[in-house]
C-alpha cells in the first residue's frame, strides 16, 4: 500500500518513521472514506425521487469505525440462539 497508494517514492519510504507511515496511511483511509460518502451522498440524490422512502448516506454505507462493536457476550448470545434456531 505504501508505495503505490500512497504515491511515495522509495526514498521517501524508506526515510520515514513508523508513525509517520502510520500517520500517512491513516490520512489516505480517511481520504477514502470522504470519498465514498461523496459517492454515497450522490447515490441518495439521484435515486430520491425515484422512491417513496429515500435512503440516506448512513443506510447506504457503514465504515469500520462506525459499525457496532459487539461483546464477546453479546456474540456467544447471538450464536446459541441461532444453534438453538437452526437444530
Amino acid at each position: 500500500m505504501a508505495l503505490a497508494q500512497l504515491k511515495l517514492s522509495h526514498a521517501t519510504f524508506y526515510t520515514l518513521t513508523l508513525s509517520e507511515l502510520a500517520e500517512l496511511i491513516e490520512a489516505k483511509k480517511q481520504e477514502q472514506v470522504e470519498e465514498y460518502k461523496r459517492l454515497a451522498q450522490l447515490a441518495v440524490w439521484i435515486t430520491a425521487p425515484h422512491l417513496k422512502k429515500p435512503l440516506s448516506v448512513d443506510k447506504l454505507v457503514k465504515f469500520e469505525n462506525e459499525q457496532k462493536r459487539v461483546t464477546k457476550e453479546e456474540k456467544e448470545k447471538e450464536l446459541k440462539a441461532l444453534e438453538d434456531e437452526l437444530g
